[in-house]
Order: C-alpha cells, then sequence, then structure tokens
C-alpha cells in the first residue's frame, strides 16, 4: 500500500509529500534500512569480501581523503578499512542520490555527518545524514511480525 517513486539522482522515495525519509542496503543475506523524520540520510552495509582487490577499488572509486584514511591503518586493517571507507562513501552518495564518481558528495561536509553502525566483524556500515545533532538506534528483526 506504500507508494514509492524515483527522486532526484534516483534515489527512492514516498510518493506523497511526507517528512519521513528512508534508505535502504544489503548485502549477502542482511538487510539495513534507515528512517528519519527530520532529515534526508543515506545507508550502505557490504559484507567484507576476502577475495576483492580492495586496492584497485579504492584508487578507481573512493576520493583522497577515503584513501588516505584506508592508508594510515595497520596493514592487517586494511581490508577492513577499505570497507569502513567504502560504507561511509556509498551513505553519503544515497544521501544525496547521486552514483559513483559523484563528486559533490564525495567528502564530508559540515552539513552532512557519517557515523559506522557496529555490525561485527563480517560486515561494514555506515549511515550518512544531514546535521549533526542525531543518533543511531540500532533494532535488529527476525522476521516476524
Amino acid at each position: 500500500a506504500v507508494r514509492l517513486r524515483l527522486g532526484s539522482g534516483g534515489k527512492p522515495e514516498l510518493a506523497v509529500a511526507s517528512p519521513l525519509s528512508f534508505s535502504m542496503s544489503r548485502s549477502d543475506g542482511l538487510a539495513l534500512i534507515a528512517v528519519s523524520c527530520e532529515r534526508e540520510l543515506g545507508v550502505d552495509l557490504e559484507r567484507v569480501n576476502d577475495d576483492l582487490d580492495v586496492n584497485a577499488v579504492a584508487a578507481a572509486f573512493l576520493p583522497p581523503g577515503e584513501i588516505a584514511a584506508i592508508e594510515m591503518a595497520p596493514p592487517e586493517g586494511r581490508r577492513r578499512a577499505f570497507f569502513a571507507a567504502w560504507t561511509r562513501y556509498e551513505a553519503r552518495l544515497k544521501l544525496r542520490g547521486t552514483g559513483l564518481g559523484a563528486t559533490d558528495a564525495a567528502t564530508p561536509t559540515p552539513l552532512v555527518l557519517v557515523r559506522a553502525i557496529p555490525l561485527g566483524d563480517r560486515y561494514a556500515a555506515a549511515v550518512a545524514a544531514e546535521g549533526g545533532s542525531w543518533h543511531v538506534d540500532l533494532r535488529e528483526w527476525n522476521g516476524t511480525i
């Protein structure tokens, strides 16, 4: 019964005027949905993939600030640092409704705050939202109502 439409840049939104904003992401059997009544937001979730050439992907897509964050991590933590950086970047892109390589969402601004979402060692996740006065309330749903 909930109707959606594609907003600017292809970002899904409610088809009727509403203060509600949402973003969703899924990876390898896990889904993450962020909802807000106060601000635009974006969320990303990725399973940490041991086979991915993270150096090549980072060089091809991530902005310099995120690459620098990965390079500052100790060698044994760089794969995890890559996925943390990737989810921060994707969350900012989803907030703006833009795609990979968009320069306007490449780096955080004072109007956008990005927070990591702790999901253990197998996944990395982040949420980006407008403004600096907000918190993440993480809830787990087991699939039953």
